[in-house]
């Protein structure tokens, strides 16, 4: 009986062990497959999110490509500018200006050094195409980069925009006049932080197609922005007594 006995309590205790084991092995396999689980749908998300940014990048590149094609290889719809004036209705004094002959065709005047109004941001270009001219022209202003607020996704456009133009950013520009017209004033896009250098790019098509160019040429001069009020910007980008 009591072999019988000690035998069976064996048998109970080995089958305790063995179901607590089966258990063990059990709950191993169902982290093991918990685990397996969470990685495949980490895997997922990351695969959705990458489809996703990939999808985007796709959207990016062509949108570039497209306004690559506006910029450069789709022909410029010109657009003539609002705030001209007649050249024989002003009568503007050009004893002063910089005249300046490209050819027989193309003959424009400017002042010679640009007059920026810090209030409204406003230049005094007194740009002018005389009669003479035989084409349609417009003045674009650029400067160094370092002349401007460095605004990290307005660089981003330029840069991709006028790559040609690496260390120059457009400030402001005229729309196209013809013949015998003027514009006094231009509107900046924004105002140099310092009295820089700047660089007048002229720029002419044929009036009878617009498709063709007749021209580009440039003036290199200094833009002063002043306040009206007896103070400008000097090279330091510090308010100082005009005139200093």
């Amino acid at each position: 009986m009591t072999d019988t006995a000690v035998i069976d309590n064996n048998a109970f205790v080995q089958a305790d062990e063995l179901a607590e084991e089966l258990k063990k092995r059990r709950k191993e396999q169902n982290e093991l497959k918990k685990g397996l689980d969470e990685q495949q749908e980490k895997q997922k998300k990351h695969f959705r999110v990458n489809i996703i940014t990939l999808a985007v990048l796709v959207l990016l590149i062509i949108i570039m490509v497209i306004i690559k094609y506006i910029i450069y290889i789709c022909p410029e719809k010109v657009k003539f500018d609002k705030n001209v004036q007649s050249v024989s209705s002003v009568n503007p004094d050009t004893s002063q200006m910089q005249v300046m002959p490209f050819n027989e065709d193309l003959v424009v005047a400017c002042q010679p050094i640009i007059i920026a109004d810090s209030r409204d941001k406003t230049a005094i270009v007194d740009f002018i195409s005389p009669d003479s001219c035989k084409v349609l022209v417009r003045a674009e202003i650029f400067t160094a980069k370092n002349n401007v607020k460095k605004k990290s996704f307005r660089m981003f456009w330029t840069n991709f925009l006028h790559p040609k133009d690496d260390s120059m950013v457009r400030i402001g520009a005229t729309g196209w006049i013809r013949p015998g017209e003027m514009i006094s004033k231009l509107k900046l896009d924004e105002l140099p932080i310092r009295m820089s250098d700047v660089t007048v790019r002229f720029s002419a098509v044929n009036p009878a197609n617009t498709k063709i160019s007749a021209g580009i040429f440039k003036m290199e001069t200094v833009m002063h922005v002043v306040d009206y009020k007896g103070k400008m910007l000097d090279e330091n980008g510090k308010w100082v007594n005009a005139g200093q």
